[in-house]
């Protein structure tokens, strides 16, 4: 069998990084700000193209603050984006932990498959003279029948189909 993963993460490390994921998960919930769908959908956001204009803003009421009312502070502004960079590179780190783990899961799920089939293979050749073994792959066969997808019948089901544009 020719398979993908050819070493594993220690199931010690994986432990470990799961525990210091929710410690940081935990860590966070005070600063977590819940919004619902409908919240989100009237919230005006420093939505793409917006950044650049913010941060030039911030920067001219940086230099010119006696330009602004009394009470405003730019520096406010400032800290403000500060705190987003922290956080989207924070994100962006995320998001590429969470690509690299998909793969990973990716392409050990495709090696669970390559067993199973595998497997599942070798059961079927062997259930003929063994009435255990035949007993036991009926739940496989209510599984089959349930779920699984005859690729014959797929292919005669597609080969029926009408076009959507008939004329």
């Amino acid at each position: 069998m020719n398979k993908m993963i050819q070493q594993r993460i220690a199931d010690a490390v994986l432990t470990s990084y799961q525990s210091s994921v929710n410690d940081f998960r935990t860590t966070l919930l005070p600063f977590v700000v819940s919004l619902t769908g409908v919240e989100k959908q009237g919230i005006r956001v420093m939505a793409e193209g917006r950044e650049g204009y913010v941060r030039l803003l911030s920067r001219i009421a940086l230099a010119h603050p006696d330009c602004l009312s009394r009470n405003d502070d730019p520096q406010l502004l400032a800290d403000a984006l500060d705190y987003d960079q922290h956080l989207e590179d924070l994100r962006q780190s995320l998001m590429a932990l969470s690509e690299l783990i998909n793969n990973i899961q990716i392409a050990n799920s495709k090696d669970i498959m390559q067993y199973a089939d595998h497997y599942g293979a070798s059961l079927q050749v062997g259930r003929s003279g063994n009435s255990s073994l035949d007993s036991a792959m009926h739940e496989i066969d209510d599984w089959n029948k349930r779920y699984g997808v005859k690729k014959a019948a797929t292919d005669a089901t597609a080969n029926n189909a009408a076009p959507d544009n008939q004329q």
